[in-house]
């Protein structure tokens, strides 16, 4: 009996001191991280040497779901260094998005949890240049996404990209022509966002008009 009693006892003592010197999970990001940055390093350069579905997925799971509350997707130094590194090979998740692959479609999404600067503006801008490759599937994961862009719809929508700084008249026809691409698509469960890209898409198409009216009308 007392044998049983000192077992119970040392079990008792001992449980509690190992949970406490249980290690932190390595695919759990820090404390002081809005993401595991090392896994989604691994992650990203697995996708860029075999940029297949199944690698964009895996991508898409290591990135965070939703916004930080705080300021560390911009001040973490790892996180920067990986944040680099997309940039200088965003082309290739450029590619497969063009190529409606729909999990790179949901990874560039998804990326804007922690973006800032030129990869926000590149993000945008090719995500603005899929709308007429496949305009239900943006919209699709625009839906799904649409807590992640509320505070970049306008140049998610409206950014052309370089090629048409300074080009009103292209710029005013890439507008309407995104615009046709958007009343295209025929579904219901999508209605609420074909009318929200639609009225900012309108609103940028009228200030370029503007813009190209005077414009000709200097030349005239």
């Amino acid at each position: 009996m007392r044998k049983v009693i000192f077992i119970f006892f040392t079990i008792c003592f001992l449980y509690p001191c190992f949970c406490l010197n249980i290690p932190q999970a390595k695919n759990s990001p820090s404390p002081n991280s809005c993401c595991d940055w090392e896994t989604l390093k691994k992650t990203w350069e697995n996708y860029c040497d075999n940029p297949s579905s199944k690698n964009a997925y895996r991508v898409y799971m290591v990135l965070p779901k939703k916004q930080p509350k705080d300021a560390t997707r911009h001040t973490h130094k790892i996180g920067g260094n990986v944040k680099k590194l997309m940039l200088e090979t965003l082309s290739i998740l450029e590619k497969e998005i063009y190529a409606s692959d729909r999990n790179s479609v949901k990874i560039a999404f998804r990326l804007f949890t922690i973006s800032d600067g030129l990869l926000t503006e590149d993000l945008c801008i090719i995500l603005g240049h899929f709308i007429c490759i496949n305009p239900k599937m943006f919209l699709e994961e625009l839906k799904e996404h649409r807590h992640l862009v509320s505070f970049i719809m306008d140049s998610l929508l409206g950014n052309l990209g370089e090629e048409y700084v300074d080009k009103m008249e292209a710029s005013y026809l890439e507008m309407i022509r995104r615009i046709k691409c958007i009343e295209g698509v025929k579904d219901n469960s999508l209605l609420q966002m074909k009318d929200e890209c639609l009225k900012e898409l309108n609103k940028a198409k009228k200030e370029l008009e503007a813009i190209v009216q005077e414009k000709r009308g200097r030349c005239a």
